[in-house]
C-alpha cells in the first residue's frame, strides 16, 4: 500500500502505510492515520472524513477549516489543527500528533494501572474543566467528551504521563456546536452512546449548554476510575433508557466525596414513561428540570474537584505489586 500524499496550503503531508504504522484507527465518522509533513518532518495525525457530504461545498469547507485551525488559540491544551483540504480521495484534516495516551487506552494498559487513582482522576478532571471553560466562554460546546478524546501527554523526553501534574489535551472537535450551529452539516446530530447527556440523546439542541459537556466529563471520570462503563446494555434502546433515567451507581473504587461530584455533574430528571409518550414541550420541561441540579459551569465543577483534593489523603503511585494492591483497596 502506498503512502497517501496530501497537498495543502501549509505543506505536503504523507501518511504512513498500514505496514509502517500501528496507529491506524477507524470510527463511524473518520479514519485516522499517522504521517508527517514533508517540508520539516513534523509528525501529524491525518484524519479522513468518511462522509464528505457532511462538509458541504467549498465555501463551507473554508469556514470549517478556519474554525478548526483557530480553536487552538482558545486554550493551548486544545489539539492544534494544521489544515483541512478536499482532494479526489476525500476530505482530510491534518492535526498535531500528541505524544501521550488517552484515558481509554490508559484504562486498558495493565502496566499503567497505578495511574487509576482518585487523585489522578480528579487532577485530570480539573485540567479538563480548564479547557472546557475556555471554549464554553466562546459559546462552543464539545459534545463528544469521552475517554478516547481526553489525552494525557507524556513527560518531555519520557514515555509516561506525569502522575502529579498530568498534561491534559482535548481532541476531536468535529461534533462541536458553535453559537448553536454544528461545525459539520449532518442530517442527524450524532452523539456518543454511554457518555451523552439526556438533551443530546433526545436531540434537544437548544438545551445544550456547558453542563452538557460536564455531564459527559462526569461519566468519563466515573468510567476511568471504576474501570467499567457507567451504563451498559447490549440493546441500544435499553442502554438509552438507562442513560435517560438511572443515576450513577456508587462504586467501591470511588471515594464518597468524589462520587458526589460525579453524581451532581450527571444529574437528570427521570422520565416516568417512554419519551415518545410525551409532547415536545413536556420532554423539554423534564430535561430542563434535570439541568437545574448539575454544575452550571466548568468553574463550579473544578472548584468541587479542588475541594476534594484538598482533603484527600493521596497514596503516591506505586509500581510494585504491594503498592498496587494497597491502592486498589484504598
Amino acid at each position: 500500500m502506498q503512502n497517501t500524499e496530501i497537498k495543502t496550503q501549509t505543506g505536503t503531508y504523507l501518511s504512513e502505510t498500514a505496514e509502517e504504522s500501528s496507529f491506524n484507527k477507524s470510527g463511524k465518522f473518520s479514519l485516522l492515520t499517522k504521517g508527517y509533513r514533508v517540508e520539516d518532518g513534523i509528525t501529524v495525525i491525518i484524519k479522513r472524513i468518511k462522509n464528505s457530504e457532511s462538509v458541504g461545498d467549498d465555501a463551507s469547507l473554508k469556514l470549517i477549516r478556519e474554525i478548526l485551525i483557530n480553536l487552538h488559540t482558545l486554550h493551548p491544551a486544545v489539539s492544534q489543527t494544521y489544515d483541512m483540504v478536499r482532494t479526489e480521495d476525500g476530505i482530510f484534516i491534518i492535526r498535531e500528533f500528541i505524544d501521550g495516551i488517552d484515558l481509554k487506552a490508559l484504562m486498558n494498559d495493565k502496566k499503567r494501572k497505578y495511574y487509576i487513582t482518585p487523585d489522578f482522576t480528579a487532577k485530570v478532571g480539573i485540567k479538563t474543566c480548564d479547557i472546557l471553560k475556555a471554549i464554553h466562554d466562546k459559546s462552543i460546546f464539545h459534545r463528544d467528551i469521552k475517554p478516547a478524546n481526553i489525552l494525557i501527554q507524556n513527560k518531555v523526553g519520557g514515555i509516561d504521563p506525569d502522575y502529579y501534574d498530568p498534561q491534559v489535551r482535548l481532541i476531536d472537535f468535529e461534533l462541536a456546536q458553535i453559537h448553536g450551529m454544528n461545525i459539520f452539516n449532518m442530517n442527524k446530530i450524532p452523539f456518543a452512546m454511554c457518555y451523552s447527556s439526556p438533551e443530546q440523546l433526545l436531540r434537544f439542541q437548544s438545551l445544550i449548554n456547558p453542563s452538557s459537556d460536564l455531564f459527559s466529563l462526569g461519566i468519563t471520570l466515573y468510567e476511568f476510575l471504576s474501570l467499567r462503563p457507567a451504563f451498559r446494555h447490549k440493546h441500544p434502546e435499553l442502554l438509552m433508557t438507562l442513560q435517560l433515567n438511572h443515576p450513577l451507581i456508587k462504586h467501591v473504587r470511588i471515594p464518597h466525596e468524589l462520587f458526589a461530584i460525579m453524581h451532581k455533574a450527571t444529574s437528570k430528571q427521570a422520565f416516568q414513561l417512554p419519551p415518545n409518550r410525551y409532547s415536545a414541550e413536556e420532554k423539554e420541561y423534564i430535561l430542563t428540570k434535570g439541568l437545574e441540579n448539575r454544575f452550571a459551569k466548568a468553574d463550579e465543577m473544578k472548584a468541587a474537584l479542588n475541594g476534594f483534593l484538598l482533603h484527600y489523603d493521596a497514596i503516591p503511585p506505586a509500581k510494585n505489586i504491594f503498592g498496587k494492591i494497597r491502592a486498589f483497596f484504598r
